[in-house]
């Protein structure tokens, strides 16, 4: 499966809240959990892959646990 630019789009927290919709404490809930890992960081802001967010969002939305992320 090949991902859309979009979906290889790094995002910091801020972005992900306005865009999505998910909040800054699930998202450190998703990273504490090991569902979610940032994939780069931008001064002393982390980066999260929004392929990876979605991902989350859309198992949680679903009722399942989130696979762990993956290097």
């Amino acid at each position: 499966m090949r991902m859309g630019r979009a979906h290889r789009r790094l995002l910091r927290w801020e972005e992900i809240e306005e865009k999505h919709g998910v909040r800054r404490n699930t998202l450190k809930s998703w990273v504490r959990r090991g569902y979610l890992r940032s994939r780069a960081r931008q001064g002393r802001a982390y980066l999260y892959l929004e392929a990876d967010v979605l991902r989350c969002q859309r198992d949680r939305d679903a009722g399942t646990a989130p696979l762990r992320a993956t290097r």
